[in-house]
């Protein structure tokens, strides 16, 4: 099982670079398909913060399968009324139309933060609450 996981989430994260090079460098590159300028700098903005933080508990090796609950789990630890505008802001039926799951759902909302000033205080949130040994293998709220 651990072998399957390890191999689908490499080929994964190398879809979503579109190239072989992320799976040498899982979560480094934001994904190609769908993403506007904003969304790309969103991604490398949290990314740059999460090696900033805490490089060696990995966060962005969390994967597509542990980004509901990492999102979720931040987003309940913000005023009720920046989650209403988060809500407003992440039209995931308009962004994620050619391209579904919770990666896209990470990339709106990755971006939602980079409008709302947010991307450091989730980079915290990810060091503080979870750590990754490999990729989609990893600790925290969600992967009990």
């Amino acid at each position: 099982m651990t072998i399957v996981c390890k191999v689908f989430a490499l080929g994964f994260f190398a879809l979503l670079s579109g190239s072989a090079m992320a799976a040498d460098t899982p979560g480094k590159n934001p994904p190609a398909f769908g993403t506007s300028a904003g969304e790309g700098s969103a991604w490398n903005m949290w990314m740059a913060e999460l090696k900033r933080r805490c490089p060696s508990r990995h966060v962005e090796w969390v994967g597509d399968g542990g980004y509901d609950d990492l999102l979720g789990n931040f987003e309940v630890t913000l005023p009720a009324k920046t989650q209403r505008k988060l809500d407003r802001l992440e039209d995931f039926s308009h962004h994620c139309q050619t391209a579904n799951g919770f990666t896209c759902e990470m990339l709106v909302s990755v971006d939602a933060y980079r409008v709302s000033d947010l991307i450091k205080r989730f980079a915290s949130f990810g060091c503080r609450h979870y750590r990754c040994a490999e990729i989609a293998m990893c600790t925290g709220p969600g992967f009990e």
